[in-house]
């Protein structure tokens, strides 16, 4: 597991629709996990995309990286871990890992990086405070 400083954890059991015809999950699944497992991770911190949009903060992705290790499969209940990986003014990046519910077989690991824009969709550097919120501080 990535050592990291917090760390949220998701469980989610595979549903027979996140699989292809061989049983295994879709690969497009794992970027909705990750979503998923994103905004709980910032709803731990007591923030939310609504919260940050209301406030015309909006979180697009920029860039998003995905390593398959071992395939899931239909009915698994798999752990996603997401942990704060770097957080600046005008961007944020997550490391997710993709494990089994025991943590002992791991599935995959990726990243996303979100930039903080305006509803404009241009950047928006956003203040310290919101950074140290995220970071719980």
């Amino acid at each position: 597991m990535q050592e990291k400083t917090y760390c949220y954890k998701k469980i989610h059991r595979v549903y027979y629709y996140e699989t292809d015809k061989m049983g295994r999950v879709y690969h497009s699944n794992y970027l909705n996990w990750m979503e998923e497992a994103r905004t709980e991770f910032l709803r731990s911190r007591e923030m939310n995309y609504k919260d940050m949009e209301n406030i015309g903060i909006f979180l697009p992705i920029s860039d998003i990286s995905l390593k398959f290790i071992k395939p899931v499969e239909y009915d698994e209940e798999i752990a996603i871990l997401v942990y704060l990986k770097e957080i600046s003014r005008i961007k944020i990046t997550f490391f997710y890992e993709f494990y089994n519910e025991k943590l002992d077989i791991k599935y995959g690991e990726a990243t996303s990086t979100n930039l903080f824009t305006g509803e404009d969709g241009k950047l928006k550097r956003v203040s310290p405070d919101l950074i140290e919120k995220i970071k719980g501080g």
